[in-house]
């Protein structure tokens, strides 16, 4: 029934958590190009998909979602995270890859909640030119090493 009604697992979790965005096709130029270059895709990947208004108020619906409700968060924990995973698994580096995975997740996630939830100044009204060139580095560091 789930490969009839949605065409994949992976399609059920991004439909059931309404994400607004398909991280399978999102994150593909991550991967894509020289590996010292991969924070620097990764920062301008997620920065952009977060300043797009359209995108940012269903994403911070989740994050809230899953902040609140075990059954919301298992959901992104065993779905959605499992296939950015999948997608970015190649482009990471060493033997703890789903640690600097989660780490450089972490970072974007908590960058975005403190300029977009908290409003935290200067960060909310930084660039996203300078957002991406600042968080590059560190992206790059928990996914290369």
């Amino acid at each position: 029934m789930v490969h009839h009604f949605f065409g994949s697992k992976e399609d059920l979790f991004l439909e059931a958590l309404a994400v607004p965005f398909d991280p399978r096709v999102v994150l593909r130029p991550v991967i894509e190009g020289p590996s010292e270059e991969v924070g620097e895709r990764l920062a301008r990947v997620m920065v952009t998909i977060w300043e797009d208004e359209a995108r940012r108020e269903p994403l911070l619906a989740l994050v809230r979602g899953a902040m609140t409700s075990e059954p919301v968060a298992a959901m992104l924990r065993d779905g959605f995270l499992r296939i950015v995973g999948t997608v970015l698994g190649s482009v990471i580096a060493g033997p703890d890859a789903i640690l600097r995975l989660q780490l450089a997740l972490s970072q974007v996630i908590g960058m975005e909640i403190f300029r977009h939830v908290v409003a935290v100044e200067p960060l909310a009204s930084t660039t996203p030119e300078e957002l991406i060139r600042r968080l590059a580095p560190v992206l790059q560091h928990h996914l290369r090493g």
